[in-house]
This record gives C-alpha cells, structure tokens and sequence, in this order.
C-alpha cells in the first residue's frame, strides 16, 4: 500500500483523531514505521 501510494511523493501519514481504543503497540508500530519510511525516495 505504501509502495504504491508513495509514488511520485505526496503521501501523508498520520494518525486520525480516533486513536484511543487502539492498543499502545499499533501506536508504536505507526512512529517506528514514520520514522523508516518519512523521506522520499521512499525504501520499501
């Protein structure tokens, strides 16, 4: 889904405002997989 979404830059991501039933890991799963894959051109 990145791969494809990423392409050509552009892509944001980000949590919505409905975060708070989401377990602590997922949320720490999105920050590592920000912190990977934010700079263009994209590794995946």
């Amino acid at each position: 889904c990145l791969k494809a979404a990423g392409q050509g830059g552009g892509y944001v991501i980000g949590p919505s405002h409905d975060i708070l039933n989401i377990p602590w890991e997922n949320i720490l799963a999105l920050r590592d997989a920000i912190e990977k894959y934010r700079k263009y051109p994209l590794n995946v």
